[in-house]
């Protein structure tokens, strides 16, 4: 990923230095930032060794796949996974995770160490849930449970912990099993599962406390009248509710002039925000990738910090061995973090003005569509009963409830929808429609199927398929 400028510029090094420049990637990588090419120009124009050995995986079609994955043979290897059997394609969301789960859990309760990989947050949270549910079912938790966040850990479960703490010898991604819980001191004891060790570790926040003296309310009717009676502390509580917050005067102009536009209108200046210019999106996406290049620094150096101090820790013989190579390790990253964070420092950020008046439109969404779900709980509409029923009592349900009925009305006043009759209106217009389209229809077929109403899931899904031209007729 070695654009062509400081490539050419590192080849003039090497020649003006002597010096036997030995460049190592692979061409078929994504390229650079800048212009690039000149890697991939080398290797067809000479004869390179080659790598091609996989190793990186145990079973011999892993390594099949991989290849062709490499060559852009992607469904030949998609091909080779099905053949294996290895593919599942469940008919919604709900039955993929509770797939995962079935063919994880024999292999974890064997002790093997196999993992459950998803997208996006929301998905590893569901797919926790339903582990959760089997490993309590086959008493491989332990009853005390302690509350961190909205997550309840038991001994038993496996985390990963999020940050470093030298001190008590825990970093970033690194994955542990709960051996034991103290809900009453808010204490959980760690066993490693990527290294030999155990921590123990506290999980309480510290606690504010206030103090303060009642509201003198004199009476200056001098001056104004006697004030209605407050508790002894209202003024404290008024005090608290000031917005004090000092908002540029370029932001709140802004507002205003987004405020007074449609929803329709915010969406389409928003569409339009979040399509730059080609030489802000590559400048954007350069500052992007080396913000994280000086981050991944910053923990190789931290982990080398780590290294000497643990090394500085040995016995004298093991020290005189191991601390000169911790130390030079140690000098190295520094330096390297010190050269990431100097270019980072010449690079120009990303356009401000753009990114703010995205996060402001987006602010003025969100507003909306959450005014549009608190009107629908008070008075559900025909439209929304129509589709979801009325709001369930059960939790887990309300709040699937409330997904689908705030998808609709995003949709609804994004595309400027009126129709009382139908949830989403007539059929789009526009691509952009469509896509979002299809995307409520999704969520809104999920939230369908855990409110219990699976047959109008499956009818609708049925309808749009008939649709699309998904069924046909044979004479």
């Amino acid at each position: 990923m070695v654009g062509s400028e400081d490539m050419a510029a590192l080849i003039g090094h090497a020649d003006k230095a002597g010096a036997k420049l030995v460049l190592i990637g692979d061409p078929q990588q994504l390229g650079a930032i800048e212009a690039g090419g000149l890697f991939s120009a080398f290797a067809d124009r000479t004869e390179p060794i080659l790598l091609n050995e996989v190793i990186r995986h145990n079973h011999e079609l892993d390594r099949e796949a991989a290849k062709r994955i490499r060559e852009g043979e992607g469904r030949d290897a998609l091909s080779l996974y099905r053949s294996a059997e290895r593919v599942t394609v469940a008919p919604d969301a709900e039955q993929r995770r509770e797939a995962m789960v079935g063919d994880w859990w024999p292999a974890f309760n064997a002790g093997e160490d196999v993992l459950m990989v998803a997208k996006t947050n929301r998905e590893v949270e569901q797919l926790n849930a339903i582990a959760r549910e089997v490993m309590q079912a086959e008493d491989r938790l332990g009853k005390e449970e302690i509350e961190v966040g909205e997550a309840k850990f038991a001994a038993g479960d496996q985390v990963i912990t999020r940050v470093n703490h030298r001190a008590a010898e825990i970093y970033n991604r690194e994955r542990w099993e709960v051996a034991e819980v103290d809900a009453e001191k808010r204490r959980v004891v760690l066993e490693g599962i990527d290294q030999a060790r155990r921590v123990e570790v506290g999980t309480g926040r510290d606690e504010t406390f206030l103090y303060a003296t009642p509201e003198i309310q004199s009476g200056r009717s001098e001056y104004a009248p006697m004030p209605p009676e407050r508790d002894a502390i209202g003024h404290v509580a008024e005090a608290s509710e000031r917005d004090r917050v000092q908002t540029a005067a370029h932001d709140e102009a802004l507002r205003a002039e987004l405020s007074r536009l449609s929803m329709a209108e915010i969406a389409e200046r928003y569409a339009k925000l979040d399509t730059p210019s080609r030489f802000e999106a590559q400048k954007a996406d350069a500052y992007a990738r080396q913000r994280e290049r000086v981050e991944e620094r910053r923990r190789q150096y931290e982990q080398a910090v780590a290294n000497r101090e643990a090394a500085e820790g040995l016995g004298w013989r093991e020290r005189r061995q191991a601390l000169p190579r911790a130390r030079e390790s140690e000098g190295l990253f520094r330096d390297r973090l010190s050269e990431n964070i100097e270019k980072l420092e010449g690079m120009e950020p990303p356009r401000s003005d753009l990114r703010r008046e995205r996060e402001i439109a987006d602010q003025i969404l969100t507003k909306r569509s959450e005014q549009a779900l608190a009107a629908a709980r008070i008075q559900t509409p025909s439209y929304i009963v129509k589709e979801l029923g009325q709001r369930p009592t059960d939790p887990a349900k309300a709040r699937a409830w409330d997904r689908g009925v705030e998808g609709i009305e995003r949709y609804r006043q994004g595309f400027g929808v009126k129709e009382r009759g139908s949830a989403l209106g007539a059929e789009p217009k526009g691509t952009s429609q469509s896509l979002a389209r299809e995307a409520v229809l999704r969520a809104l077929r999920e939230a369908q199927l855990r409110l219990g109403r699976e047959r109008l899931a499956k009818s609708k899904e049925r309808i749009r398929s008939i649709e699309r031209g998904g069924f046909g007729i044979s004479m």
